[in-house]
């Protein structure tokens, strides 16, 4: 992933901020999606006003341990909060699910929504980080059952199906 470019020269008002590097911490970091154990990574950011600088630095890793007795490392599956089983749905509707992180799989904060006609064919498809959610245009398929899953980052384990029907 490239780096801040450390040529940025921003000037900014007391009290103000400006969001000047965002990187996704839950993938495309070491390998797409899942991160992959043993990835790590650092990043260090200084700062330089009239009133002196400040520097800061954080370091990340991903890990896994081995599943305890009774365990496969993938518990608990990811679940769909919204829209719930058997909901008739029209326009946007916000669809948003659980983050099946573990202790064995600590790698993102992160599930693949996927929506699915009777088809089945896919729909709509989403990596929803934790607290947001996919807003889905009804309007765009036809009237008719659709199946949402919510799919695990780290085992991409499906979690269980929600049933809706589209009706506009």
């Amino acid at each position: 992933m490239p780096g801040i470019d450390p040529a940025i020269d921003r000037s900014l008002a007391p009290g103000q901020d400006e969001e000047i590097r965002v990187f996704d911490a839950a993938a495309n970091v070491c390998r797409a999606l899942s991160g992959g154990s043993g990835c790590s990574w650092h990043t260090t950011a200084t700062v330089f006003t009239n009133a002196g600088s400040g520097a800061a630095a954080a370091d990340f890793d991903t890990f896994s341990r081995a599943p305890r007795a009774g365990e496969t490392g993938c518990e608990p599956p990811p679940v769909v909060y919204t829209p719930h089983d058997g909901d008739t749905v029209s326009g946007t509707v916000d669809v948003t699910s659980s983050v099946g992180e573990t202790s064995t799989c600590i790698i993102s904060a992160r599930s693949l929504v996927t929506i699915y006609s009777e088809g089945p064919a896919i729909v709509a498809t989403a990596e929803l980080d934790l607290g947001l959610a996919l807003h889905w245009d009804t309007r765009r398929v036809a009237n008719g059952r659709y199946t949402i899953r919510a799919r695990q980052n780290c085992c991409l384990i499906d979690g269980p199906a929600v049933t809706v029907t589209v009706r506009n």
